[in-house]
């Protein structure tokens, strides 16, 4: 009942992208020492996986990664 008055779907992956994108944002317009920021939100049990994120940073070749969990503990 509540996720079809939710549209069908868990609002949990639109809150994570914009939460994201904001922080994107605002540590780009700090701009740390003209450090650009890139945040990539993953999942643990859905998409994007947490390795799939891991793998495209990589491919990117980030020298510096911070993780940072947002799970509710």
């Amino acid at each position: 009942e509540i996720y079809r008055r939710l549209g069908g779907k868990t609002p949990l992956h639109g809150i994570m992208e914009r939460q994201a994108q904001n922080l994107q944002t605002l540590l780009n317009q700090r701009r740390y020492e003209g450090t650009e920021f890139r945040v990539f939100p993953a999942n643990r049990y859905g998409n994007p996986s947490l390795q799939s994120v891991l793998t495209a940073i990589r491919n990117e070749g980030y020298d510096y990664v911070l993780v940072l969990s947002m799970y509710p503990f």
